[in-house]
């Protein structure tokens, strides 16, 4: 095929009823990667538009830059780059039939079915069609920090299933172009290629496939599915060069491997789908299955060395915080325009503020009000423009929490990011899933933050941040189809040979997952303070184990902050610097505001019989006067319930 996608025999066809002259060449773009990525007159119009020109403002990899100052490629060129890859991957899959080694496929079955209506030609066109603008258009609904947003603050619905946000900037592209693509069914097949978790077909309504006549626009081709968006597709084809070739991490990644794909014939298992022939004749083809597992383990490496670096993370941290803070900020303005909220004093902390609202209609009302704030902003600016027009916004010194809110975000626009203090790897004894339902929502992360904030006798809540990741790392199972024989077809992750050196790689993943705990500079540079904040985390938390202290292992209970006044205890002189520690922070806060410390605070009782109570009481004095969202909140009930234990191997029956 040309590399314009079509032929002018195929422009003939009018695919999905388009006009030959919108299919035509248009422009080429050069790319660091592929090198000419050649356009359609159609896909001009839509890279120009401003629904995808949004996408040169966001970032491939978030806050990866931080780490790797050149990864600041944009979703706009991954897109460009998805878009030729499809056409590559729709290359290789038609012409292996006219090759030394054909398998019977798909397209062999188009050419002989002698259909008027749905000629070969006007099929193999329509695929053509749909897999270059799913690769184009297959990251339009993501945002600015969209995985925080969505995933980690469940503030906005996540980009692959939010229908709202989809209409919103389709609505946004030239009426000339939307209109021929809906009058003819495309939208509706490159909807599922766009909101793939919306999409409304299993798996299951993809093996039993009506006759081609009788399908909706979105089943028509299922294997473009895979061309887009499987594990081994043009998304990651196209994002693991680009994202090692801009943070410069080395990768050798070939291609040849991909003479292997083809599309099994209807009537088959996994009729219609995309699947890579591992072996020739009776032999395996072990460079092919080489080359996929090279591209699983680059992505795992992608994920270790860019994803989970603890500085990225730690801005990650830092921005959820501010985010959150800032939602927060935003729903007190809408209760108080609402007239429901006038006390001063009680804005300071937004669960007060919830609970004093009665009437959960306007609870509900502002909170949707305040999404579609957000849902704009972050529709119109780029990652940088977010920060910078949130630093911006907030210059208030008398709000607390606005000033947490512009401390946090010119940190990260500076790059000032919170120090890794602890870190709690993944475990033999600890069920993950479990851990994050219980921990890991935004709530409940609040709450312990402020406890132990509170504990460590921390004026400012938000200094310290906790990284809890979902279990499942964003991990993509190894799905592609593979077959050694033609007969048998499966998913590579259950194949009898390679099953298992596939799951080891998705297993090593998965062991990336670790709970961190990040500092202000001011709290990381006192070892001391951080020891006691991750002993009292790990009382929180069912008894976490922190990286590299391994004494505490042992036993939960005889963490730092659970042994303070218990029979399991530290050396005197280590208690004695915790407290101490704490005290001189509450003294020396005291000081600045011109107040004189009490006896106890300033000298305090010696005999360590409850010093750690001691130690709850500083903390509680100096944190009593100072709580912003996100600050220490002395409104939350000091004992806090028991804590679920999440090693059901230690001390536990069957």
């Amino acid at each position: 095929m040309t590399v314009w996608g079509l032929t002018a025999e195929l422009r003939a066809q009018r695919p999905w009823g388009l006009d030959e002259a919108m299919l035509a060449p248009g422009k080429v773009v050069t790319d660091p990667i592929h090198h000419d990525i050649h356009l359609s007159r159609l896909e001009v119009a839509l890279l120009n538009s401003k629904p995808l020109q949004r996408l040169r403002r966001v970032r491939q990899l978030g806050t990866s830059n931080l780490v790797y100052p050149g990864a600041t490629h944009s979703r706009l060129s991954h897109s460009l780059g998805a878009l030729h890859v499809s056409q590559r991957i729709l290359d290789v899959v038609e012409a292996q039939r006219s090759g030394p080694h054909p398998t019977r496929d798909l397209f062999e079955e188009w050419a002989a079915s002698g259909d008027r209506d749905f000629p070969y030609e006007k099929r193999l066109a329509e695929s053509i069609v749909l897999g270059r603008l799913g690769g184009l258009l297959h990251d339009l609904c993501h945002i600015p920090f969209g995985h925080t947003l969505e995933d980690d603050l469940e503030l906005l619905a996540p980009h692959d299933e939010n229908e709202e946000r989809f209409d919103r900037l389709w609505s946004q592209f030239p009426e000339d172009i939307r209109a021929p693509i809906d009058a003819g069914g495309l939208l509706d097949a490159l909807k599922p290629l766009i909101l793939s978790k919306a999409d409304p077909f299993s798996d299951d309504t993809y093996e039993e496939l009506p006759p081609f006549s009788d399908r909706p626009p979105e089943l028509r081709y299922p294997f473009v599915r895979d061309v887009v968006g499987n594990t081994i597709c043009a998304d990651l084809i196209d994002y693991l060069q680009r994202d090692h070739y801009m943070t410069g991490l080395p990768a050798s990644l070939g291609h040849r491997f991909l003479d292997g794909f083809y599309v099994a014939p209807s009537g088959s298992w996994s009729a219609e789908r995309m699947v890579m022939r591992i072996a020739r004749g009776d032999r395996e083809r072990a460079d092919i299955v080489t080359e996929l597992f090279k591209y699983l383990r680059y992505r795992y490496e992608e994920t270790e060395r860019v994803l989970v670096h603890h500085t990225k993370l730690g801005a990650d941290a830092m921005i959820g915080k501010l985010l959150a803070m800032w939602s927060d900020e935003l729903l007190i303005a809408e209760l108080r325009e609402a007239g429901v909220v006038k006390d001063r004093d009680l804005e300071r902390d937004i669960d007060a503020v919830t609970d004093s609202v009665q009437d959960s209609e306007v609870i509900d009302a502002a909170r949707a009000r305040v999404a579609g704030r957000l849902e704009d902003l972050f529709l119109e600016r780029g990652d940088d423009g977010v920060l910078e027009h949130i630093a911006s916004e907030y210059k208030d010194p008398a709000n607390s929490r606005q000033e947490a809110i512009r401390d946090l975000t010119v940190s990260v626009l500076d790059r000032s990011i919170f120090k890794l203090i602890g870190k709690a790897p993944q475990t033999a004894g600890l069920d993950r899933e479990k851990f994050f339902n219980t921990f890991g929502n935004p709530a409940k992360k609040r709450e312990i933050e402020r406890r132990v904030a509170r504990f460590a006798g921390l004026t400012e809540g938000w200094h310290l941040l906790l990284w809890i990741p979902h279990p499942k790392m964003r991990l993509k199972p190894a799905d592609v189809l593979v077959t050694s024989d033609g007969r048998t077809i499966q998913p590579l992750r259950l194949h009898d040979r390679h099953g298992l050196q596939g799951e080891a790689i998705s297993e090593s993943h998965r062991e990336l997952w670790a709970v961190s705990v990040y500092a202000s500079s001011s709290v990381a540079a006192d070892p001391e303070l951080c020891s006691a904040i991750l002993a009292e985390l790990s009382k929180e938390m069912g008894g976490l184990r922190w990286e590299g202290q391994a004494a505490q292992h042992e036993d939960a209970e005889a963490s730092i902050g659970a042994s303070i006044g218990t029979s399991h205890r530290l050396p005197q002189d280590e208690e004695r610097h915790i407290v101490d520690s704490l005290r001189q922070r509450r003294v020396a806060a005291l000081t600045r505001r011109g107040e004189a410390p009490t006896e106890s605070e300033s000298s305090g009782d010696r005999t360590y019989a409850n010093l750690r109570e001691q130690a709850l009481a500083i903390a509680e004095a100096a944190s009593a006067d100072h709580f912003a969202l996100g600050a220490v909140n002395p409104e939350v009930d000091e004992a806090p319930d028991e804590s679920p234990s999440l090693f059901p191997s230690e001390g536990a029956g069957e």
